[in-house]
């Protein structure tokens, strides 16, 4: 995956080599691209570019316009998306297959899905509001108190955060923000390339740790903004089955695929059926010991209740 970061290289290519051998995501912070495609029929290598060069889990378009309802089918990714009020709006969030979602709530321009995320789901938005339209607000003061990020082109100007001039939509969200509490998440250059406006951004509860900087790239009038989030892939699929290897002392070992919260309740159904000694096997996940019984490690709770077993990382 080094390669992919620091060389240019295809969609198709990355696509393939994806599709042989999927990277590992386990240690690095999710990360996401804004983009406004300004109707993406004519912006599509625009995508080809990003996720070769930049490789984000999740990709968020605003101004998707009539492709909306035609997105490019993309290997290892899929796309949730909802139209516009006319032909320039309309947005689209893209995910590498890894990243579970569910759909919460569908207007026009807007979308917001929550990812499972451990210890607990985050919701996260795309919006576009066309020119001198009001910010929507009624859409986002459901979720103040909860874990809410909601990226989009907002329209939105306000010297707060480094427009040259406040405009009413900008007035607007200002208003919103203080009243509410909430933060933003945004650039600290234009994300217009023929203006000094930064008007793709994010709205959130908590912006403690995200970063964002734009990408000076791409065929739009936008820039395409990257934003870095504290969260991490590792918890982005916590919920996925992982590899558990168990290892004999006779360096025989088998791989089961089990969910991480789940491998007591795997070893005790291994441990009824009679499949395996408790006391001469290690149970290995992504090349470390979880579980070591020859080391003393594993510990049976009153069998008068529900059989537990539990271990340590070996020192």
């Amino acid at each position: 995956m080094v390669k992919e970061w620091n060389f240019r290289e295809s969609l198709t290519n990355i696509s393939k080599q994806w599709y042989k051998k999927r990277p590992s995501l386990s240690d690095e912070n999710l990360s996401l691209i804004l983009y406004n495609g300004q109707c993406l029929s004519t912006h599509i290598t625009d995508i080809d570019i990003l996720l070769s060069t930049y490789t984000p889990q999740i990709l968020i378009l605003t101004g998707v316009g009539s492709k909306v309802r035609d997105l490019p089918k993309i290997k290892s990714y899929y796309w949730v998306s909802q139209e516009g009020t006319n032909a320039y709006g309309g947005v689209a969030i893209l995910m590498h297959d890894t990243i579970t979602s569910k759909t919460i709530t569908r207007e026009k321009n807007f979308l917001l899905i929550e990812l499972t995320i451990m210890p607990k789901p985050i919701l996260l938005g795309a919006i576009y509001v066309p020119p001198g339209q009001s910010i929507p607000q009624g859409l986002f003061d459901p979720y103040v108190n909860k874990s809410f990020y909601i990226f989009g082109d907002f329209n939105a100007e306000h010297t707060d955060w480094h427009c040259s001039n406040n405009n009413a939509s900008g007035i607007q969200m200002k208003t919103w923000l203080d009243n509410t509490g909430c933060e933003m998440i945004y650039t600290n250059i234009p994300t217009l390339k023929k203006s000094s406006a930064v008007i793709d951004f994010g709205i959130t509860h908590d912006a403690v740790g995200w970063k964002a900087e734009v990408i000076k790239e791409g065929t739009s009038d936008h820039y395409p903004v990257l934003i870095q989030s504290p969260l991490t892939t590792e918890s982005a699929i916590g919920n996925k089955a992982q590899k558990f290897t168990i290892v004999h002392p006779n360096t025989e070992s088998k791989t089961y695929l089990w969910k991480s919260e789940k491998y007591s309740e795997e070893l005790k159904k291994l441990f009824v059926g009679k499949k395996y000694n408790h006391a001469l096997f290690v149970v290995v996940d992504k090349n470390e010991i979880l579980v070591d019984f020859t080391k003393g490690n594993y510990r049976l709770q009153n069998q008068s209740q529900d059989e537990h077993y539990s271990g340590r990382k070996r020192p």
